[in-house]
């Protein structure tokens, strides 16, 4: 089941766009307006460890719809299972239905904060054969994510779908449709390939 929890967890790693919010909405007031490329890169990438991190552990858990885990520097991650579901039950042959949302609260990782506008959505369905996924899968995320990195805040939407291919419970090769955008408080916005999220 490990291995199940480590291959499906590496999708979302690799997605991601977004949409703006009120400024009443962040953490703490804005002191530049725009990231640069390697910051942009460093909020899409802390969203997708930390939703990662907290869907591998997720999956391991059984007989209950929810699951929460703390973030490192602070506040939570919670999945909840979508009606249709597999979540929360044990899959060792057969087929798996991924529909769940995740919500970050003032989660705090890498030094950005998280919150969700109002959630993200995972969905997939795959096969799993001896515990193993079996190649390709394909899992899409949606949904908004409002951050707070280095006096910049804004929303991150995820709009991404992905085709992953696996040599044993490693994911060997992928491509990604979608765009990320991160639009900022006060108007402008950044949008990248979910390959490049």
């Amino acid at each position: 089941m490990r291995l199940l929890s480590l291959g499906v967890a590496s999708v979302l790693a690799l997605v991601a766009c977004a949409c703006g919010g009120r400024s009443s909405d962040y953490p703490t007031s804005p002191s530049q307006t725009t990231l640069s490329q390697s910051d942009v890169n460093r909020v899409t990438g802390t969203v997708a460890v930390s939703g990662t991190n907290a869907f591998i552990a997720s999956t391991g858990a059984t007989g209950s719809p929810t699951f929460r885990m703390p973030c490192p520097g602070g506040g939570t991650i919670d999945i909840s299972a979508i009606s249709g579901s597999s979540f929360g039950q044990p899959i060792v042959n057969g087929s798996v239905t991924m529909n769940e949302q995740m919500i970050f609260t003032n989660c705090v990782n890498n030094g950005v904060t998280l919150q969700s506008n109002p959630f993200l959505t995972l969905s997939s369905q795959f096969n799993v054969v001896g515990g193993m996924l079996v190649s390709p899968f394909v899992v899409s995320m949606t949904g908004d994510v409002k951050f707070s990195y280095n006096g910049v805040q804004g929303d991150v939407l995820y709009n991404c779908t992905s085709t992953y291919n696996l040599a044993g419970p490693i994911i060997s090769s992928f491509t990604s449709t979608g765009s990320t955008t991160i639009s900022y408080v006060g108007g402008a916005s950044t949008t990248v390939p979910c390959s490049g999220a």
